[in-house]
């Protein structure tokens, strides 16, 4: 199974799915996980912000069973979900940019690689065409 993306929602969706047996290759095209963390180090970030006014709004950690995170600044919730992501990214085959330009699976079924643009190109053997490339 390939996940898209190191983020927060892609890295704890690769780790649920490897807790439940799947065997997953998360996919990335920045040179590490959590590229978006790096932009704002000292932004503010609550977990529960969004669903304000609701109770429980105000709860500071997010409640996940892998990889939960508290508020507090980008920088230290990247530390915290980085430690976390060690244990329970264990088993994951992750891949970023420039590692691998090599096909992901060439069974006669699906193709991964990298473009030229550094985005995933996806080529379904099964089908006569090439699905349309991802947006950058």
């Amino acid at each position: 199974m390939a996940v898209v993306g190191a983020g927060v929602a892609g890295l704890t969706a690769a780790a649920g799915l490897t807790h439940a047996g799947a065997a997953v290759t998360l996919l990335e095209k920045e040179p590490d996980i959590l590229p978006l963390f790096r932009r704002l180090p000292d932004r503010w970030l609550h977990p529960n912000a969004y669903d304000w006014p609701a109770p429980g709004w105000d709860h500071p950690r997010a409640g996940l069973p892998l990889l939960d995170w508290g508020e507090g600044l980008v920088k230290d919730v990247a530390t915290e979900l980085r430690a976390a992501w060690a244990a329970a990214g264990k088993g994951v085959r992750l891949i970023t940019r420039g590692e691998n330009t090599q096909p992901l699976q060439e069974d006669g079924g699906v193709v991964v690689t990298w473009n030229e643009a550094h985005s995933w190109r996806a080529l379904d053997r099964r089908r006569p065409h090439r699905l349309p490339p991802p947006r950058p």
